[in-house]
Order: C-alpha cells, then sequence, then structure tokens
C-alpha cells in the first residue's frame, strides 16, 4: 500500500468555500431585475411584445445636473443595447 498525497490548498474544504463562478447576490438581482423589465409588454399600433424586442432604441446620457449629454438612437434591439 502507497501513502496518499497529501491535498494542496487548492483541493479540498477550502476549494468549495472559494466559488468564483456565481454571481454576486447584488449582481444576480439587478439581472433579474433587467430581464424582468425587458420582458414586460409594450403595445404598439394594437400590438403587444417584449419591450426588449422592439426595433428601434433611442436612449439618452444625462449628467449629474440632468443635463443631456448625449442622445442616441440604434436599429437594434432595445435588449442589444443593455
Amino acid at each position: 500500500m502507497s501513502a496518499k498525497p497529501a491535498k494542496g490548498p487548492a483541493e479540498g474544504a477550502a476549494a468549495a468555500k472559494d466559488d468564483t463562478t456565481a454571481l454576486p447576490f447584488e449582481v444576480a438581482e439587478q439581472i433579474k431585475a433587467l430581464m424582468a423589465f425587458l420582458r414586460q409588454p409594450y403595445v404598439i399600433d394594437g400590438t403587444s411584445l417584449p419591450l426588449g424586442n422592439v426595433q428601434w432604441g433611442v436612449y439618452a446620457f444625462f449628467d449629474y445636473d440632468n443635463e443631456p449629454i448625449y442622445v442616441g438612437r440604434r436599429p437594434e434591439r432595445a435588449s442589444a443595447l443593455v
């Protein structure tokens, strides 16, 4: 019988505690809220579709004094802009 080698620092119980593949709960909650926002129904010309599937997107960035610093539009789905 041979002796088993000692476990290194990346093995065993210590490795299970350092799970770097899971998202922090704050990020998970933000993604959940964003997905709910993009899935909400948007009615245009009597047709309902998810807000994230709207083809044209118009957006604006504002400074801390609520002054617009950039306004743009894109021919992409709204969900692609996020």
